[in-house]
């Protein structure tokens, strides 16, 4: 239809193209993000930087503390639902 009445590629572009994207760029960063704050937390348990949530989970772990390191899973859990309850409010607008 674009082809026979002749619109610009700008426009294609703006009303075709990126509103069907759209849905797929939104699903991956909510993705992305998840597996972003566990490779974060990952990493901090193998470079153990003093003041980090993967070097208090790595000493609750090494303790074995079952309490804390539920607690310190209990915080990531609640942190990567509040980012991503964010990233959702942010895509509304």
């Amino acid at each position: 239809m674009m082809d026979i009445y002749e619109v610009g590629k700008w426009d294609r572009l703006k009303d075709l193209y990126i509103p069907s994207i759209s849905s797929y760029i939104h699903s991956g960063m909510a993705a992305a993000m998840g597996l972003n704050l566990k490779i974060i937390i990952a990493a901090e348990v193998l470079s153990q930087p003093k003041i980090s949530m993967g070097t208090s989970f790595q000493i609750e772990r090494v303790n074995l503390n079952t309490a804390g390191v539920f607690a310190w899973s209990l915080i990531t859990i609640l942190l990567a639902a509040m980012l991503e309850r964010g990233l959702k409010l942010l895509q509304k607008n």
